[in-house]
């Protein structure tokens, strides 16, 4: 088993809670770019601060 663990992985599981919780607040919005706002941070675009 490959026991090593990227920032990459780690990351992961966060990104999908954080994508359910958005979807979830944005019933009543624009779902569609809930999910692209959601898409775009999964595949590592940086945070805006």
């Amino acid at each position: 088993m490959n026991m090593l663990v990227t920032p990459h992985d780690m990351d992961e599981p966060l990104c999908l809670i954080r994508a359910v919780v958005n979807v979830e607040c944005g019933l009543n919005k624009h779902i569609v770019n809930v999910c692209h706002l959601a898409m775009l941070i999964c595949h590592g675009q940086p945070p805006y601060k």
